[in-house]
Protein backbone atom coordinates (compact mmCIF):
# COMPACT_ATOMS: atom_id res chain seq x y z
CA UNK A 1 0.00 0.00 0.00
CA UNK A 2 1.31 3.48 -0.82
CA UNK A 3 0.20 6.82 0.63
CA UNK A 4 0.22 9.87 -1.68
CA UNK A 5 0.12 13.28 0.03
CA UNK A 6 0.19 16.79 -1.50
CA UNK A 7 1.28 19.50 0.91
CA UNK A 8 -0.06 22.95 -0.02
CA UNK A 9 2.55 25.73 -0.24
CA UNK A 10 5.38 23.68 1.18
CA UNK A 11 8.86 22.79 0.10
CA UNK A 12 8.86 19.17 -1.07
CA UNK A 13 12.17 17.37 -1.62
CA UNK A 14 11.95 14.96 -4.54
CA UNK A 15 14.41 12.20 -5.33
CA UNK A 16 13.83 10.95 -8.84
CA UNK A 17 15.99 8.33 -10.58
CA UNK A 18 19.78 8.09 -10.77
CA UNK A 19 20.34 9.25 -7.19
CA UNK A 20 19.74 12.93 -8.10
CA UNK A 21 18.00 15.15 -5.53
CA UNK A 22 15.85 18.08 -6.61
CA UNK A 23 13.75 20.54 -4.56
CA UNK A 24 10.54 22.26 -5.64
CA UNK A 25 9.87 25.48 -3.71
CA UNK A 26 6.48 27.02 -2.98
CA UNK A 27 5.29 30.11 -4.80
CA UNK A 28 6.67 32.62 -2.27
CA UNK A 29 9.97 30.80 -1.71
CA UNK A 30 8.98 29.56 1.74
CA UNK A 31 10.03 26.21 3.04
CA UNK A 32 7.95 25.78 6.23
CA UNK A 33 4.91 23.56 6.64
CA UNK A 34 1.43 25.09 6.75
CA UNK A 35 -0.10 22.30 8.81
CA UNK A 36 -0.22 24.46 11.91
CA UNK A 37 -3.19 26.59 10.70
CA UNK A 38 -6.44 26.62 12.66
CA UNK A 39 -9.53 24.65 11.55
CA UNK A 40 -12.19 26.57 9.68
CA UNK A 41 -9.80 29.33 8.53
CA UNK A 42 -10.14 29.50 4.71
CA UNK A 43 -6.66 31.04 4.38
CA UNK A 44 -4.96 28.50 6.62
CA UNK A 45 -2.86 25.65 5.29
CA UNK A 46 -4.45 22.28 5.86
CA UNK A 47 -2.98 18.85 5.27
CA UNK A 48 -4.82 17.47 2.25
CA UNK A 49 -4.36 14.15 0.54
CA UNK A 50 -5.30 13.53 -3.07
CA UNK A 51 -6.77 10.04 -3.15
CA UNK A 52 -8.41 7.51 -5.35
CA UNK A 53 -10.95 5.68 -3.25
CA UNK A 54 -12.98 2.53 -3.62
CA UNK A 55 -16.21 1.58 -1.94
CA UNK A 56 -14.28 -0.31 0.70
CA UNK A 57 -12.36 2.85 1.82
CA UNK A 58 -15.21 5.41 1.82
CA UNK A 59 -15.86 4.96 5.51
CA UNK A 60 -12.26 5.47 6.55
CA UNK A 61 -11.94 8.50 4.27
CA UNK A 62 -14.98 10.10 5.90
CA UNK A 63 -13.59 9.43 9.34
CA UNK A 64 -10.23 10.89 8.47
CA UNK A 65 -11.84 14.05 7.04
CA UNK A 66 -13.91 14.51 10.20
CA UNK A 67 -10.70 14.35 12.22
CA UNK A 68 -9.37 17.31 10.21
CA UNK A 69 -6.91 15.42 8.06
CA UNK A 70 -8.04 13.56 4.92
CA UNK A 71 -5.61 10.72 4.36
CA UNK A 72 -6.55 7.63 2.39
CA UNK A 73 -4.13 5.05 1.10
CA UNK A 74 -4.35 3.71 -2.44
CA UNK A 75 -3.13 0.34 -3.56
CA UNK A 76 -1.11 0.84 -6.80
CA UNK A 77 -1.80 -2.73 -7.83
CA UNK A 78 -5.51 -1.99 -8.16
CA UNK A 79 -5.49 1.68 -9.23
CA UNK A 80 -4.52 2.28 -12.90
CA UNK A 81 -3.67 5.96 -12.26
CA UNK A 82 -0.95 5.24 -9.72
CA UNK A 83 2.41 3.86 -10.78
CA UNK A 84 4.39 1.66 -8.36
CA UNK A 85 7.20 4.24 -8.45
CA UNK A 86 4.96 6.77 -6.71
CA UNK A 87 4.87 9.01 -9.80
CA UNK A 88 1.60 10.00 -11.43
CA UNK A 89 1.25 8.39 -14.85
CA UNK A 90 -1.53 10.73 -15.89
CA UNK A 91 -4.09 7.95 -15.90
CA UNK A 92 -2.19 5.87 -18.42
CA UNK A 93 -2.25 2.16 -17.69
CA UNK A 94 0.56 -0.26 -18.37
CA UNK A 95 3.32 2.37 -18.25
CA UNK A 96 6.74 0.89 -19.04
CA UNK A 97 10.04 1.75 -17.45
CA UNK A 98 12.14 0.25 -20.26
CA UNK A 99 15.26 2.12 -21.31
CA UNK A 100 14.71 1.63 -25.04
CA UNK A 101 11.18 3.04 -25.42
CA UNK A 102 9.91 6.52 -24.50
CA UNK A 103 7.58 6.65 -21.50
CA UNK A 104 6.06 9.25 -19.22
CA UNK A 105 8.18 8.52 -16.14
CA UNK A 106 11.62 9.67 -15.09
CA UNK A 107 14.48 7.18 -15.35
CA UNK A 108 14.35 3.58 -16.55
CA UNK A 109 14.54 0.09 -15.11
CA UNK A 110 18.24 -0.48 -15.85
CA UNK A 111 20.19 1.49 -13.24
CA UNK A 112 23.47 1.43 -15.18
CA UNK A 113 21.85 2.76 -18.36
CA UNK A 114 19.80 5.34 -16.45
CA UNK A 115 22.88 6.70 -14.67
CA UNK A 116 24.77 6.94 -17.95
CA UNK A 117 21.91 8.70 -19.76
CA UNK A 118 21.12 11.11 -16.93
CA UNK A 119 24.76 12.16 -16.64
CA UNK A 120 24.44 13.48 -20.19
CA UNK A 121 20.77 14.52 -20.09
CA UNK A 122 19.63 15.17 -16.47
CA UNK A 123 16.06 15.92 -17.55
CA UNK A 124 15.64 12.21 -18.27
CA UNK A 125 15.72 11.57 -14.52
CA UNK A 126 13.58 14.59 -13.63
CA UNK A 127 10.68 14.71 -16.08
CA UNK A 128 10.06 11.88 -18.52
CA UNK A 129 12.01 9.29 -20.48
CA UNK A 130 11.63 10.90 -23.90
CA UNK A 131 12.84 9.84 -27.34
CA UNK A 132 15.93 11.97 -26.69
CA UNK A 133 16.72 9.80 -23.66
CA UNK A 134 16.37 6.66 -25.78
CA UNK A 135 18.72 8.18 -28.36
CA UNK A 136 21.35 8.91 -25.69
CA UNK A 137 20.96 5.38 -24.33
CA UNK A 138 21.52 3.97 -27.81
CA UNK A 139 24.32 6.20 -29.08
CA UNK A 140 26.26 6.97 -25.90
CA UNK A 141 25.49 4.26 -23.35
CA UNK A 142 25.68 1.04 -25.37
CA UNK A 143 22.05 0.09 -24.86
CA UNK A 144 19.18 -0.82 -27.18
CA UNK A 145 21.23 -2.75 -29.71
CA UNK A 146 23.55 0.18 -30.48
CA UNK A 147 26.11 -2.00 -32.29
CA UNK A 148 25.10 -5.64 -32.49
CA UNK A 149 21.31 -5.45 -32.52
CA UNK A 150 20.91 -6.58 -28.89
CA UNK A 151 18.53 -5.11 -26.36
CA UNK A 152 19.28 -3.48 -23.05
CA UNK A 153 20.12 -6.14 -20.46
CA UNK A 154 22.52 -4.40 -18.18
CA UNK A 155 23.97 -1.91 -20.63
CA UNK A 156 26.42 -4.34 -22.18
CA UNK A 157 24.89 -6.02 -25.23
CA UNK A 158 25.08 -2.90 -27.37
CA UNK A 159 28.76 -2.30 -26.68
CA UNK A 160 31.31 -3.06 -29.41
CA UNK A 161 32.91 -6.44 -28.79
CA UNK A 162 36.15 -8.09 -29.78
CA UNK A 163 36.22 -10.63 -32.57
CA UNK A 164 35.32 -14.17 -31.60
CA UNK A 165 36.58 -15.65 -34.85
CA UNK A 166 39.33 -15.19 -37.43
CA UNK A 167 38.56 -12.64 -40.11
CA UNK A 168 40.26 -12.01 -43.46
CA UNK A 169 39.30 -9.11 -45.70
CA UNK A 170 40.84 -9.10 -49.18
CA UNK A 171 40.53 -5.96 -51.29
CA UNK A 172 41.70 -5.59 -54.89
CA UNK A 173 43.24 -2.57 -56.54
CA UNK A 174 39.88 -1.96 -58.19
CA UNK A 175 38.33 -1.53 -54.71
CA UNK A 176 40.61 1.43 -54.00
CA UNK A 177 40.23 5.14 -54.70
CA UNK A 178 43.10 6.40 -56.87
CA UNK A 179 44.40 9.90 -57.39
CA UNK A 180 47.42 11.54 -58.98
CA UNK A 181 49.20 9.41 -61.57
CA UNK A 182 47.79 6.09 -60.35
CA UNK A 183 45.52 4.19 -62.76
CA UNK A 184 44.00 0.72 -63.07
CA UNK A 185 45.81 -1.36 -65.69
CA UNK A 186 46.28 -5.02 -66.58
CA UNK A 187 49.41 -6.57 -65.11
CA UNK A 188 51.97 -8.06 -67.48
CA UNK A 189 53.10 -10.44 -64.71
CA UNK A 190 49.86 -12.35 -64.19
CA UNK A 191 48.46 -10.29 -61.30
CA UNK A 192 45.27 -9.30 -63.11
CA UNK A 193 44.12 -5.71 -62.70
CA UNK A 194 46.51 -3.60 -60.62
CA UNK A 195 46.95 0.04 -59.64
CA UNK A 196 50.07 1.33 -61.35
CA UNK A 197 51.96 4.40 -62.46
CA UNK A 198 51.79 4.33 -66.28
CA UNK A 199 55.16 4.07 -67.98
CA UNK A 200 56.69 7.44 -68.73
CA UNK A 201 54.63 9.36 -66.14
CA UNK A 202 56.00 11.12 -63.09
CA UNK A 203 54.99 9.15 -59.99
CA UNK A 204 52.72 10.83 -57.46
CA UNK A 205 49.34 10.43 -55.77
CA UNK A 206 47.72 7.84 -53.52
CA UNK A 207 45.88 4.51 -53.50
CA UNK A 208 43.26 4.44 -50.69
CA UNK A 209 41.09 1.60 -49.40
CA UNK A 210 38.09 1.98 -47.10
CA UNK A 211 38.07 -1.11 -44.88
CA UNK A 212 34.86 -2.16 -43.11
CA UNK A 213 36.02 -3.68 -39.83
CA UNK A 214 33.45 -6.08 -38.25
CA UNK A 215 34.75 -6.09 -34.66
CA UNK A 216 37.32 -4.54 -32.33
CA UNK A 217 40.74 -6.15 -32.65
CA UNK A 218 44.39 -5.79 -33.67
CA UNK A 219 44.50 -5.88 -37.48
CA UNK A 220 47.44 -7.01 -39.60
CA UNK A 221 47.69 -5.51 -43.09
CA UNK A 222 49.42 -7.39 -45.90
CA UNK A 223 50.23 -5.66 -49.19
CA UNK A 224 51.03 -7.30 -52.52
CA UNK A 225 53.08 -4.74 -54.41
CA UNK A 226 55.89 -4.54 -56.90
CA UNK A 227 59.39 -5.05 -55.52
CA UNK A 228 61.78 -4.60 -58.38
CA UNK A 229 65.33 -3.55 -57.57
CA UNK A 230 65.10 -0.25 -55.75
CA UNK A 231 61.40 0.19 -56.55
CA UNK A 232 60.28 -1.31 -53.28
CA UNK A 233 58.58 1.21 -50.94
CA UNK A 234 55.57 3.46 -50.38
CA UNK A 235 54.51 6.04 -47.83
CA UNK A 236 51.65 4.65 -45.68
CA UNK A 237 48.89 6.01 -43.44
CA UNK A 238 46.20 4.50 -41.21
CA UNK A 239 43.09 6.68 -40.95
CA UNK A 240 45.13 9.58 -42.31
CA UNK A 241 47.86 9.28 -39.68
CA UNK A 242 50.65 9.91 -38.94
CA UNK A 243 51.89 12.98 -40.70
CA UNK A 244 54.50 13.04 -42.14
CA UNK A 245 53.75 9.54 -43.36
CA UNK A 246 56.25 6.78 -42.49
CA UNK A 247 57.91 4.62 -45.13
CA UNK A 248 56.51 1.14 -45.78
CA UNK A 249 59.07 -1.19 -47.37
CA UNK A 250 57.99 -4.20 -49.43
CA UNK A 251 61.68 -5.11 -49.77
CA UNK A 252 64.85 -3.56 -48.40
CA UNK A 253 67.69 -5.49 -50.04
CA UNK A 254 67.32 -4.20 -53.62
CA UNK A 255 66.95 -7.78 -54.84
CA UNK A 256 63.25 -7.91 -55.72
CA UNK A 257 62.18 -9.27 -59.09
CA UNK A 258 58.39 -8.77 -59.16
CA UNK A 259 55.29 -8.80 -56.96
CA UNK A 260 55.58 -10.01 -53.39
CA UNK A 261 53.61 -9.95 -50.14
CA UNK A 262 54.82 -7.90 -47.17
CA UNK A 263 53.14 -7.09 -43.88
CA UNK A 264 52.86 -3.39 -43.16
CA UNK A 265 55.89 -1.92 -41.38
CA UNK A 266 56.95 1.55 -40.23
CA UNK A 267 60.29 3.06 -41.18
CA UNK A 268 61.13 6.57 -39.99
CA UNK A 269 61.43 8.81 -43.07
CA UNK A 270 63.95 11.07 -41.31
CA UNK A 271 66.13 8.61 -39.39
CA UNK A 272 67.53 5.18 -40.17
CA UNK A 273 67.92 3.37 -43.45
CA UNK A 274 66.57 0.30 -45.27
CA UNK A 275 65.46 -2.54 -42.97
CA UNK A 276 65.50 -0.27 -39.87
CA UNK A 277 61.95 -0.09 -38.50
CA UNK A 278 60.10 1.71 -35.77
CA UNK A 279 57.37 -0.97 -35.95
CA UNK A 280 57.54 -4.28 -37.79
CA UNK A 281 54.80 -5.26 -38.13
CA UNK A 282 52.82 -2.04 -37.87
CA UNK A 283 49.48 -3.27 -36.46
CA UNK A 284 46.23 -1.27 -36.64
CA UNK A 285 44.18 -1.23 -33.42
CA UNK A 286 40.85 -0.70 -35.16
CA UNK A 287 37.38 -0.70 -33.64
CA UNK A 288 34.19 -1.78 -35.36
CA UNK A 289 33.36 0.41 -38.35
CA UNK A 290 34.90 1.96 -41.44
CA UNK A 291 38.67 2.65 -41.48
CA UNK A 292 41.13 3.82 -44.11
CA UNK A 293 44.42 2.43 -45.35
CA UNK A 294 46.42 4.53 -47.79
CA UNK A 295 49.58 4.05 -49.82
CA UNK A 296 51.33 7.03 -51.40
CA UNK A 297 53.88 6.83 -54.20
CA UNK A 298 57.53 6.76 -53.15
CA UNK A 299 59.38 4.18 -55.27
CA UNK A 300 57.19 1.16 -56.04
CA UNK A 301 55.09 1.73 -59.16
CA UNK A 302 52.34 -0.89 -58.70
CA UNK A 303 50.14 -2.57 -56.09
CA UNK A 304 47.79 -5.50 -56.74
CA UNK A 305 45.74 -6.01 -53.56
CA UNK A 306 45.73 -6.06 -49.77
CA UNK A 307 44.58 -8.49 -47.06
CA UNK A 308 43.46 -7.25 -43.63
CA UNK A 309 43.21 -9.89 -40.89
CA UNK A 310 43.07 -10.29 -37.12
CA UNK A 311 45.11 -13.52 -37.40
CA UNK A 312 48.63 -12.65 -36.23
CA UNK A 313 49.95 -15.96 -37.58
CA UNK A 314 48.52 -15.49 -41.09
CA UNK A 315 50.97 -15.32 -44.01
CA UNK A 316 49.50 -15.12 -47.54
CA UNK A 317 50.70 -17.51 -50.21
Amino acid sequence: MRSLRLAVLVSVPMIIGCGRSFEILDGDGGGSSGSGGSEGDATSSVDTTLTTTTAATDASATAATTAGSAEVTTDPTTDPTVDPTGLDTGGTTGATLGCCEPHGLAGCEDDAVAQCVCAAAPECCVFEWSSTCVEVATNSCGACGATDGGSSDGGTTGMPVGCDETVQIELAATDATLDGAWAITMSQLGEGEVAAIPMGQQGDGTVTWDVDIPCDDAWHIWVRGIDYGSEDSFYARLDGEPEPAPIFEIGCDFGGMGYSWRELNWRDPDNGGPCEYVEDPWVADWTTGLHQFQLEFRESIAVARIIVTNDAAFVPN
